[in-house]
């Protein structure tokens, strides 16, 4: 129970001093304990789902999050904003923990990762921006399109041809652009 009480505290905290000003109203009712377990589920279930189909988690935890929010009574304009905001802050971690072990095991092509990084910062930024601009029911319309994108280009097994050669360094920081975009 003090686990749930100190969980319950830390998430206040970070709606309270990290989502923008603006946003702190959207939130009606306070979170139950009970939620931490169906998020632990989800968590649980999204890694199991994306290990076996080989997608990103995203695809399963930002549908999720928007029903597990909507449950919880968060205002319905700020929802797919905040499932989205979560499903992106959590790849932050992960992407650090695998790009710290694909270093360690020499499997990182340096000048890739020199000359991607900045543009997906850049692209991640401007998503951020664009989609604080945007309706919920747009931003809605925009995830279902990139969900069905992801199921044709899985059920025609379509797949790019791996190059040895990169392209010129500022097609790749382009590229990362618009990898951070989408």
């Amino acid at each position: 129970m003090k686990r749930l009480i100190f969980l319950h505290r830390i998430n206040q905290y970070i709606i309270f001093n990290f989502f923008p000003s603006h946003w702190k109203c959207y939130f009606k009712r306070e979170v139950r304990g009970v939620i931490y377990i169906y998020y632990s589920l989800l968590g649980m279930v999204a890694g199991l789902l994306a290990g076996l189909f080989g997608v990103g988690g995203g695809l399963i935890i930002v549908p999720a999050l928007y029903y597990l929010l909507l449950a919880q009574d968060v205002n319905d304009q700020v929802v797919m904003h905040i499932a989205i905001g979560t499903s992106l802050a959590t790849i932050i971690l992960t992407s650090i923990s695998s790009a710290f072990s694909h270093y360690r095991q020499q499997a990182i092509v340096t000048n890739a990762f020199i000359f991607l990084t900045p543009g997906l910062l850049v692209g991640a930024a401007m998503s951020a921006i664009i989609a604080d601009y945007l309706e919920k029911d747009y931003l809605v319309v925009i995830f279902a399109l990139f969900e069905i994108a992801v199921a044709v280009q899985m059920g025609m097994a379509l797949k790019m041809n791996a190059h040895r050669q990169l392209p010129c360094a500022p097609a790749v920081a382009t590229a990362g652009v618009g990898i951070g975009l989408l």
